[in-house]
């Protein structure tokens, strides 16, 4: 019976681990030893992208001595690497092996589809910038050749790795040596101690949020709409104890309000129970903010962070540091340099104030460096190579970003929603049934249970990064929006339709009492159309509403 080619791929790479060891088939006497095709890499047919991302690599092996004479560690008369993997089409790797020590290279060759060619270099998490070449001629020595073992003509792209964004905040002092150990107590009063500093922080950044009208003036801040993508960010130079300017990464949008900004306080009633409330709230005015169920919280730090207490302050975190916490001991948060965060999501104590720390790249420290040969024709060979060079200075960085097979896929699925991507988010994606049907029938998922959005990557996870990819989709089908603008849209489009399909009649503006526009949009089969005029009895259902905010809608019946 003629074998898989998943089996020959496992036959080849048991004799690659044989040769490694100085062994051959030809030891192996007490067996029958099958006929192996030769063959260098499979070309096997492409694997879905799931299965490709459950791709293991092996480790890198060393070329053998046989290898070795034949040259195939050679790409040119420069240039050598001193072990290879090969990887079958199809296969997702995110974190390339690299060397041990400086100068030395791995060559990664993949099997690509020419018809449908992906950069394998796309799939990596680490961030690849600093190109330099993109030269064409050039040759990767004997490991790209064609069916009849000459070296093909490659075109050279030269990487580097751009490392991680680092906390500002990892230049605080260092910690103790060595820190105290966590028990179960210190543990609990660990979870409290970050609540308290989250919930502090949160009343920071959010204050009183009761909208003035435009007749009041006093204590109110006019919060502007940053919609533009700018990079600069607002600086706070008061001596406040916490920055009162909002700090937020570059794609923060925030809309057009006048909100109060009235003094949080930390008061007690009558029965000795601590709540924080608005200075301006009073008896008259009950719309200010007041927050009166703090048993989750410590009541002392929280009344020190609101009342300004710096030695009560100091305190609290001079223990949580001695511990190996809180906002004065250093920051290990990284993220990566193509990642649109500018502010780490921790806050730190910084020049005596809490601050979030910024989040900066230091160029140039990483060595490690990436050669890719691209064959100018991948018809005649279907491979592509990456040298990786150097070890990395940093640790892997999380994978932030999905993988284009798997993010094609993804976009597939969110395509099948059709008409009802209009109105979806991540949480909606999760309770469509249709769109977890399909979801489930890629994955092969056969628990009970559904699966959640992260085990097809675990960038994912991140609902914002699902929500840009919805918008993405949501504008290519809906150019015009989903408001009167993509309406007016839909019905010139039904209008080139057959007669008897268009369903969008009309999106009308029309000038009522007073000129204010009254829009009017008609959706109505003709057959329905003519239906109603035959009608004698008409009722109309005004509870009908599948839309929010400024639109009525209403249901005709007969």
């Amino acid at each position: 019976m003629p074998l898989s080619e998943v089996q020959l791929d496992a036959i080849a790479e048991a004799q690659r681990v044989l040769a490694n060891v100085g062994l051959t088939t030809a030891d192996l006497v007490d067996h029958d030893v099958l006929e192996i095709p030769s063959r260098t890499v499979s070309h096997s047919t492409a694997c879905s992208p799931v299965l490709g991302s459950l791709y293991r690599p092996p480790p890198a092996r060393t070329f053998t001595a046989e290898e070795l004479r034949l040259g195939l560690d050679q790409i040119n008369r420069e240039t050598y690497v001193s072990a290879l993997v090969d990887h079958p089409l199809g296969s997702i790797v995110e974190y390339p092996e690299t060397a041990s020590r400086a100068g030395v290279g791995i060559a990664r060759r993949f099997c690509v589809e020419p018809s449908n060619f992906l950069r394998p270099e796309a799939n990596f998490q680490y961030s690849l910038g600093d190109s330099h070449g993109g030269k064409r001629g050039k040759f990767c020595g004997r490991l790209l050749t064609d069916q009849s073992g000459a070296a093909v003509s490659c075109s050279l792209l030269k990487m580097s790795c751009k490392g991680l964004k680092y906390c500002s905040g990892r230049s605080l002092p260092p910690l103790p040596q060595p820190t105290l150990e966590l028990d179960s107590i210190a543990q609990a009063k660990r979870e409290v101690f970050f609540k308290t500093i989250a919930f502090y922080c949160t009343l920071v950044e959010k204050g009183c949020a009761f909208e003035l009208k435009d007749t009041e003036d006093a204590d109110v801040s006019a919060v502007e709409d940053t919609s533009d993508d700018s990079e600069s960010e607002s600086r706070d130079d008061s001596d406040t104890e916490v920055s009162t300017s909002r700090k937020r990464d570059r794609r923060f949008r925030t809309a057009k309000r006048r909100t109060c900004k009235g003094t949080l306080e930390m008061r007690q009633d009558e029965f000795g129970r601590s709540f924080i409330q608005c200075k301006h709230r009073t008896q008259a005015d009950t719309a200010h903010l007041i927050l009166r169920t703090l048993d989750e919280f410590d009541l002392d730090y929280l009344r020190a962070l609101l009342h300004d207490n710096p030695s009560a302050i100091h305190e609290r975190e001079e223990v949580a540091r001695q511990f190996g916490y809180g906002p004065r001991a250093p920051c290990s948060y990284t993220a990566p340099p193509s990642a649109q965060k500018d502010f780490c999501p921790y806050w730190h104590r910084i020049s005596g104030k809490l601050a979030r720390g910024v989040l900066q790249r230091n160029v140039g420290n990483c060595d490690a460096k990436f050669d890719i040969y691209t064959p100018d024709d991948l018809s005649a060979c279907s491979q592509v190579v990456v040298i990786c060079r150097n070890p990395h200075s940093h640790h892997a960085p999380d994978p932030v970003t999905t993988p284009p097979p798997l993010l094609d896929l993804f976009r597939s699925l969110l395509l099948e929603l059709d008409w009802k991507l209009a109105d979806a988010t991540p949480r909606k994606l999760m309770l469509d049934s249709g769109f977890m049907a399909g979801f489930r029938r890629s994955l092969g998922w056969n628990k009970p249970f559904d699966p959640p959005l992260a085990a097809l990557h675990p960038s994912l996870g991140n609902l914002d990064h699902v929500r840009r990819y919805i918008d993405e989709l949501r504008h290519v089908l809906f150019p015009m929006g989903t408001d009167f603008e993509g309406a007016q849209l839909l019905a010139a489009q039904h209008s080139e339709l057959p007669e008897a399909e268009q369903y969008v009649r009309c999106a009308e503006i029309h000038a009522i009492e007073g000129g204010k526009p009254f829009y009017l949009v008609i959706c109505m089969l003709r057959s329905m159309s003519a239906r109603l005029m035959r009608a004698k009895k008409l009722s109309l259902d005004t509870a009908f509403k599948r839309v929010n905010g400024k639109w009525q809608e209403f249901e005709m019946e007969t």
